[in-house]
């Protein structure tokens, strides 16, 4: 009677939850570290334009400005690198050194969230999954990703090397997802997800090149067809 019980009370839905709570926890360390985050090397050279214009003006749009001007001029001179660029131009440190501890923040709730919906999108509109062992997979998941990465450092807590790639990798993923998702979706939902991977094309390593494209095509078109 008991084991009986204890079987029916273990749902799906509670091990998912309980797994969230498992990796949040587990969070606790990396983003306490945060507090004694300060910037260093390309955080003072490639942000000092941005810093510079808030300093004078205390204008959110005028720093924004002063980011893409930046990403414009490296895109042009120096790498072809757009989006990463202006990110890398605009760190927390901008508005005040305090601000840099939102580094891992920010880091940690990118790389969380892109994968979260990148394979949520594979499992659950692709294979069919259920929803709630989904998640305990992807909490899994999660858990090993940033508690043995390599190179922690420099992936959540130095903004300018983060920025260049952590950034960047989770906005693959979110791009990748939404292109999935549109292949499934109908309707106005497929039309923001489009929408959504156009914008995905602004760097040159987040972009639906010829090959993308070709496949998303071909997919959707499958996918079509099985409805027909």
């Amino acid at each position: 009677m008991m084991k009986e019980k204890i079987t029916n009370w273990i749902t799906p839905k509670r091990i998912a939850f309980f797994l969230t709570i498992v990796y949040l926890g587990s969070l606790i360390p990396v983003l306490w570290i945060g507090w004694y985050n300060y910037p260093s090397a390309d955080d003072y050279s490639i942000g000092s334009n941005c810093r510079q214009v808030w300093v004078n003006s205390h204008n959110l749009f005028a720093v924004l400005g002063a980011g893409i001007a930046r990403a414009a001029e490296d895109w042009v001179n120096w790498m072809g690198y757009f989006t990463s660029n202006f990110l890398m131009s605009v760190p927390p440190s901008v508005f005040g050194e305090r601000f840099y501890v939102l580094t891992v923040w920010i880091m940690v709730s990118m790389l969380s969230l892109s994968t979260w919906y990148l394979l949520r999108n594979i499992f659950v509109k692709v294979f069919k999954a259920d929803k709630y062992i989904s998640h305990s997979i992807i909490m899994c998941m999660l858990f090993v990703t940033v508690q043995c990465m390599v190179g922690r450092v420099e992936a959540f807590y130095w903004y300018a090397g983060a920025a260049n790639y952590m950034l960047i990798h989770s906005l693959s993923l979110f791009f990748f997802g939404v292109l999935i998702a549109a292949v499934y979706d109908r309707g106005k939902r497929r039309i923001a997800d489009l929408v959504l991977a156009r914008w995905g094309k602004s760097d040159d390593r987040v972009k639906c090149n010829g090959n993308y494209a070709g496949c998303y095509w071909i997919w959707s078109g499958l996918k079509e067809m099985e409805r027909v």
